[in-house]
């Protein structure tokens, strides 16, 4: 799997997009339920411009959210999503998605920020009050 990846991820680098989202809907005819597949064909179709493919792009999204994904899958999805929709001029289901993401104090930047400063017990407390009050 990690070779199919490998492989779109390459051809996206190479700015041949149209050979990246064949790498990954032929590996999507192997494994047809595979989220994080659905996943990275959906990020390829929406780098371009075509309604139909957005629309695609969109619909696998959508597939992906309505599945069981890893934790990492789910997260990205949710995010492509909002910038799938708004391409699409879907503007207030992208602002409805988008407001379903979580915050930035919840990030892994923030927290692992935090982290690496080795903070006290009260430290950790303030920034847990933070994450259940938001302020």
């Amino acid at each position: 799997m990690a070779k199919i990846f490998r492989a779109g991820h390459e051809h996206l680098r190479r700015g041949d997009l149209k050979a990246a989202v064949e790498v990954f809907t032929e590996a999507l005819k192997v494994f047809p339920s595979d989220e994080g597949l659905m996943l990275e064909l959906s990020l390829m179709l929406s780098l371009g411009n075509d309604l139909q493919e957005l629309r695609q792009a969109a619909n696998l999204c959508e597939c992906v959210l309505s599945g069981n994904p890893s934790e990492k899958v789910r997260h990205t999805a949710r995010a492509a999503i909002c910038f799938i929709y708004f391409k699409l001029g879907e503007k207030d289901k992208a602002m409805n998605a988008a407001g379903n993401l979580p915050h930035v104090r919840e990030s892994r930047e923030e927290v692992l920020a935090r982290l690496r400063a080795e903070p006290d017990v009260a430290e950790i407390d303030s920034y847990l009050r933070f994450i259940v009050l938001g302020e």
